[in-house]
Parts: C-alpha cells; sequence; structure tokens
C-alpha cells in the first residue's frame, strides 16, 4: 500500500504542470516571431528564414546566413519581413501580406547573427524576452517557433535540451545548446523558447550527416541567447535578460494563470528600461566595406552594412506574391550551416 502511494506521488510529480505549455508559448509569442525573405532582384538568388522582434521599434534579430547571399558573396539587396498574421490560414498569399522593408544594421558571419531594423513601423510591436541560459541545463524543456522546409508557416516544435558546448566551431563567444527540438531549413534565425517565454537561443544549425554518409536525426544546434546578449551589446543594443526563475509558481503569477490557466494576462515586457527606443546607433566604418581577412583564431570580424535604401525599392503585391511562391518551392535556407564541422553535407 505505501509503494503504491509513493508511486502515484511519484507519477503525480513527474507529470505536474512545468511553467508555460508550448501552446501558451505559442499563442503569447508568436506575434514576435517573423518570416524573412532575401532576395538579389535581377538574380536567380533567393533565401527565407525565421526571426525575433526584440523592440517594439522593430529590430529584429536573425542568423547572418538568412540575409547573406553566398553566391555573390554580399549581403541580400532586399530584406521584407513579414508578421504574423492574427489566424493562419495557410494559404501563402495570404499568410504573408504587407510585409515591411529591412535595413541590415549589422551582420557576424563567424557568429552567424545579424541585426535588421523594420522600416516604417507605426505602431509598437510584439517583442520578446531574451533569457539568462544560465538558469538551463540538459533535461529542460524547450519550444522553436519558425518556417521549416516542407512546413507549415509559424511551425511549433517542443523537445529537450541535450548538450551544451563552448565556442563551437572554433569561434570564441559562440555557445550552443544542442537540443532534441526539430529543425529544419527555414528555421534559421527563430527563435528557441524556455519553459518562461524567454528566448534562450537563436535557432541555427542540423547535423544531418556523419563524415561515413550515416544519417543523423535529432541533432540540432541554437545559440544561445548570452552570446546573442553579447553580440548585439556590441552593436549598441543594449538588452536586459527577463527577471522571472525558472519556478512554476513565479512563472504562475506573472502570467496570471494561478488555478485558471485560461485566464492568461498579456506576456511580461519584453524589452528593458535601458534599452534603447530607437535604431541601434551602428554605423559603417571604412575598414568595413572590405572584407577583412580573418585572424589566426578563424574568427571573421563584424561586417557592418550601409543603408541600402536605393536597392529596397516597393515591390508590387503580385511581384511578392510570385516571389514567395517560388520562394516557399526552394526552401533553399542554408540551416546546416555547421555541416562542414560536423561531417556532413
Amino acid at each position: 500500500m505505501r509503494i503504491g502511494i509513493l508511486m502515484a506521488a511519484a507519477l503525480s510529480a513527474s507529470t505536474a504542470w512545468a511553467g508555460l505549455t508550448p501552446k501558451q508559448i505559442y499563442q503569447k509569442m508568436a506575434p514576435g516571431v517573423v518570416f524573412i525573405a532575401a532576395q538579389e532582384p535581377g538574380a536567380n538568388s533567393s533565401n527565407c528564414g525565421t526571426g525575433s522582434i526584440l523592440t517594439a521599434q522593430g529590430q529584429v534579430l536573425t542568423n547572418a546566413h538568412v540575409i547573406y547571399d553566398k553566391e555573390q558573396d554580399q549581403v541580400y539587396a532586399s530584406v521584407q519581413v513579414f508578421l504574423k498574421p492574427d489566424r493562419l490560414t495557410g494559404d501563402v498569399s495570404q499568410d504573408l501580406a504587407g510585409p515591411f522593408e529591412a535595413k541590415v544594421l549589422a551582420y557576424d558571419k563567424a557568429m552567424d547573427l545579424a541585426l535588421l531594423q523594420l522600416k516604417g513601423v507605426q505602431q509598437p510591436l510584439t517583442a520578446l524576452t531574451l533569457g539568462d541560459p544560465d538558469a538551463l541545463a540538459p533535461g529542460d524543456e524547450t519550444v522553436a517557433i519558425g518556417h521549416p522546409e516542407q512546413g507549415g508557416l509559424w511551425t511549433l516544435t517542443s523537445g529537450v535540451i541535450s548538450a551544451q558546448s563552448k565556442d563551437q566551431g572554433g569561434v570564441a563567444g559562440r555557445d550552443t545548446w544542442q537540443m532534441e527540438t526539430s529543425l529544419n531549413r527555414g528555421n534559421s534565425g527563430g527563435p528557441l523558447f524556455d519553459p518562461r517565454g524567454y528566448v534562450i537561443g537563436v535557432n541555427t544549425s542540423i547535423a544531418r550527416r556523419a563524415a561515413d554518409g550515416l544519417a543523423i536525426t535529432g541533432i540540432n544546434f541554437a545559440i544561445k541567447s548570452s552570446s546573442a546578449h553579447q553580440w548585439l551589446a556590441g552593436q549598441g543594443l543594449l538588452l536586459a535578460y527577463g527577471s522571472l526563475p525558472l519556478d512554476d509558481a513565479a512563472i504562475a503569477r506573472a502570467y496570471g494563470l494561478g488555478a485558471s490557466p485560461a485566464a492568461a494576462a498579456p506576456a511580461p515586457t519584453a524589452v528593458a528600461a535601458q534599452a534603447p527606443t530607437q535604431e541601434p546607433t551602428v554605423k559603417p566604418t571604412a575598414e568595413a566595406q572590405a572584407p577583412a581577412a580573418a585572424p589566426a583564431g578563424g574568427r571573421a570580424p563584424i561586417k557592418f552594412v550601409e543603408d541600402l535604401e536605393q536597392h529596397n525599392r516597393p515591390y508590387t503585391r503580385e511581384q511578392v506574391g510570385a516571389f514567395l511562391q517560388k520562394l516557399m518551392q526552394k526552401r533553399d535556407a542554408a540551416v546546416d550551416e555547421l555541416d562542414q564541422s560536423t561531417g556532413g553535407k
């Protein structure tokens, strides 16, 4: 009898609600996740990926490889960002409408991070909160939202953290999570959420095949929020981590869940008081105009980008629709940027 009671108690503890559920995270945070479409007008070169809105004024964090054209060895001339509609229909032409033109403020190919500024933001946007990754460890649950190849827009996947690594690929400061949370091409640059609803990683890469050709599954990587936090500070965007502990009761109180999860309060303020109210003061320098050789350590220097206003001209709805249809068929965003270091291609 005593054993039965202990087993029941253990089962109850293991199935207890831990923080926000994946559904609650999706409902609250998905509006802060964007679809990014980049192209080179007049050239057969395009890319797509995901990004996270970090400030209500429209600064967006994504991967550098989402907005960088490898073939032309330059940033794509046109970068467009689409907000999540209130209701997804499954029809690309309806779900991806009314894009913002985006200016690339800065990018770092070695870190694989890029900072964008949306143009023409009229009203405050839903901003996401960075979380301190030191609060997490292997076994903690995570949720990813993005636009995977062959999948739908604003797709939700979930899983646990598997491991962590420091200076991945020999790049100083590029610390990563390995997680079972599923990623595919198109998830690049999107947020990895923890049970607090905080962004604790930037989804970046996957391992597909070993050096001998053996298929690999369930090996997915996200750049830790600490690495992104430090890199963003270097661009003039100072953000504070969210203050919630990884504690069920504290999370429930913060979101107004308590005994009635359905009566959820608005998400906590995403941007700290010291965060800028205007775009970061990122200025191109003379040295930044020409690519510099990578130092002995293998990390390429940060390259700043001039305003691409002369290239980012408005496109008609028909042109955007045709481009997106082709892009969704192609879906060639290079998520597996680490293939050379993981042995696959």
